[in-house]
């Protein structure tokens, strides 16, 4: 049986303040996420087709690319 270690402070003693702390760091740190992926969008879209050409990417891989999931074909 597996024993869950612990530091012995549950989420549910912490004060408010400190859970709201932690959500807006979240919220925070997905935001930036989001508009690191938005600026990776803008600066592809930029591109020529012939430059992304040179880097055998096209407009349709855009969204891959800036998830992460993209994989090129070999």
């Amino acid at each position: 049986m597996a024993m869950a270690i612990s530091s012995g402070v549950s989420r549910s003693t912490l004060p408010a303040s400190r859970k709201t702390s932690g959500l807006f760091q979240r919220l925070a740190a997905g935001f930036a996420a989001y508009r690191a992926r938005q600026r990776e969008l803008a600066e592809l879209a930029r591109m020529s087709d012939r430059d992304l050409h040179d880097l055998s990417i096209s407009r349709a891989d855009f969204r891959a690319i800036a998830a992460g999931t993209f994989r090129r074909g070999v």
